[in-house]
């Protein structure tokens, strides 16, 4: 009975994250203009994908929670994430001919499976900060959800920030 729940648990929480993360390769193949353009683009929509996470974190931790209550913050974010799908499924699509690769590849696939490993060790390690912050934080806000609130912020705030500048 624990194990069902537990796979029950993980696939619902599972679900709306994954449809999130489908998002964002799909959004820089419909924004990107020219190769030269990617890395650019990517970054700045990035940047705003992240920027509107802090502003998520800092309502629903800010108002939301104490306002609405747990469940009906739940059935809000699950109604914007619901109405922006509808959008970005109504709204078309530019026509523009297919993004190519220059014939020269620079860098080769172990390179590239390298880099990957290098981004989810980051990742790793971000999520890790997390963490630890969140139980420093403890001692200096108390155990609220303004201390989560305020990290989760900055923490996103800075990567954010990161990405728009390096981009």
């Amino acid at each position: 009975v624990v194990a069902l729940r537990f796979f029950g648990a993980f696939i619902l929480l599972l679900l709306p994250p994954l449809a999130m993360g489908a998002t964002f390769p799909a959004i820089v193949r419909a924004m990107v203009i020219s190769p030269e353009d990617t890395g650019q683009t990517a970054g700045r929509l990035y940047a705003v994908n992240i920027a509107g996470s802090v502003l998520g974190v800092l309502f629903a931790g800010t108002y939301a929670l104490e306002n609405l209550g747990a469940l009906q913050t739940v059935y809000l974010a699950a109604g914007i994430n619901l109405f922006v799908g509808l959008l970005a499924l109504l709204m078309p699509l530019p026509t523009r001919p297919p993004v190519t690769q220059p014939s020269t590849a620079a860098h080769t696939r172990d390179t590239h499976r390298i880099i990957l490993a290098l981004i989810a060790l980051s990742g790793l390690t971000g999520l890790g900060y997390e963490q630890v912050y969140h139980r420093l934080m403890v001692f200096v806000v108390g155990n609220s959800i303004y201390g989560l609130t305020i990290l989760l912020a900055v923490f996103l705030g800075g990567m954010a920030l990161g990405s728009y500048g390096g981009s």
